[in-house]
């Protein structure tokens, strides 16, 4: 029974069930849709312009692909749960991604608003949303300061706070807080950087010194056993914000694998509301994974003249299809019509698109994705060949 995409959630986080529903293969038509929803809009009315168009423009393509009056209304119906921006929706994200086979229907927010477009093909088009379907969108952030110590679980477009209960959280609660030692310790450094990986005591005596580091460390290895408890199993990036002459101490020591070399050093009250801090934190997260990205291209182009290197559609379709890449790399907007034989693995290009025509970038990455490879939509400029799609070979 089709969907009421009236009550269609919008998710910022996707679930197994989620990408099993995003990758799954069928001769169903798909219907893959984003739109922005800018929190600047004066009112609905410009969404709701933009939503028409886009359906507008679903419709003809699925009339071209034979889809009967039902069908293309089934496809069509979450879209209409859209009619207009939802309230409050530029809180948590600048744009939207619709998924729908007519039986089922996805709405995932975006972090960044997204070019206008719908697609109707047999997969999902999947470029806007690779970083949540991986995960690569996912960190926790641990503020430190001396009011309270707070963790929070992130992805690119909302943040979650965990409750570090059974755990001290106020530094002011620390034995002899009130001392002149610990007054001058903070006053004098305030919320600044980390200087350099060293901690700042500046006025405090040697062997006061000594004593306040060894109290702060006592303090945040309590702290530290709390986080461990809390993320048990987990190896996502960890950023550290607040007041930065706290950081080399907590450094010394954390036990979580995954504590980031990145951090977001600043006063409380200078880094805005929790929103304010989660943007920041976001950039720190988007510039990890451009790192990943770049090294995965770097690997890339040191392997051009070997066999795990892969360009162009003939080649890497069949690739992708029996599992057999690590990475995928695709340009932003690149459509290419073809068809795929799996059983012989050939693969033909076409100009424009015919009946029975599919798109296989969209097949590509469904492909790779289902195979655990890690799939990145780049733009074609940095492209590290003269195609519109690449990737790595598993090493035999």
């Amino acid at each position: 029974m089709p969907i009421q995409s009236t009550h269609l959630p919008i998710k910022t986080r996707l679930e197994a069930e989620d990408i099993g529903f995003l990758t799954h293969m069928g001769a169903a038509l798909k219907l893959s849709l984003c739109t922005p929803f800018d929190p600047n809009w004066n009112g609905p009315m410009e969404g709701r312009i933009l939503l028409r168009d886009l359906r507008r423009q679903a419709a003809v393509l699925l009339s071209t692909r034979g889809a009967l009056e039902g069908g293309i209304e089934a496809l069509l119906e979450p879209l209409d749960g859209f009619s207009a921006v939802p309230e409050g929706f530029g809180q948590i994200g600048r744009g939207l991604a619709l998924f729908s086979d007519g039986e089922e229907a996805l709405a995932i927010a975006l972090p960044e608003a997204p070019v206008p477009s719908a697609q109707i093909d047999l997969c999902f088009r999947l470029d806007a949303v690779l970083s949540q379907i991986q995960g690569r969108d996912r960190f926790y952030l641990l503020q430190l300061a001396q009011h309270g110590i707070h963790l929070w679980d992130c992805d690119s477009v909302v943040w979650r706070e965990i409750p570090l209960d059974g755990f001290e959280t106020d530094i002011r609660d620390m034995p002899h807080f009130e001392s002149t030692e610990y007054q001058a310790l903070f006053h004098s450094t305030g919320g600044g950087g980390s200087h350099g990986g060293k901690s700042s005591f500046a006025g405090i005596g040697v062997g006061d010194k000594r004593d306040l580091k060894m109290e702060i460390e006592v303090f945040f290895r309590q702290i530290d056993h709390g986080i461990k408890e809390k993320l048990v199993g987990r190896k996502k990036p960890l950023f550290l914000a607040g007041t930065g002459f706290l950081f080399p101490l907590y450094r010394h020591v954390n036990t979580y694998p995954g504590l980031a070399e990145a951090e977001l050093p600043g006063h409380p009250e200078s880094m805005g509301s929790d929103m304010d801090l989660h943007r920041r934190a976001v950039t720190l997260m988007q510039a990890e994974e451009r790192k990943a990205r770049q090294s995965a291209l770097a690997t890339y182009k040191e392997n051009l003249a070997t066999a795990r290197s892969c360009a162009g559609y003939t080649d890497l379709v069949p690739c992708a299809a029996e599992g057999r890449l690590t990475h995928l790399f695709l340009a932003e907007g690149s459509v290419q019509w073809g068809d795929f034989e799996p059983e012989s693995g050939r693969t033909t290009l076409f100009e424009t698109f015919r009946d029975g025509a599919r798109d296989l970038t969209a097949l590509a990455c469904v492909h790779a994705l289902r195979s655990g490879a890690s799939v990145y939509a780049i733009p074609p400029s940095e492209m590290p060949v003269d195609a519109s799609i690449a990737g790595l070979v598993r090493a035999k």
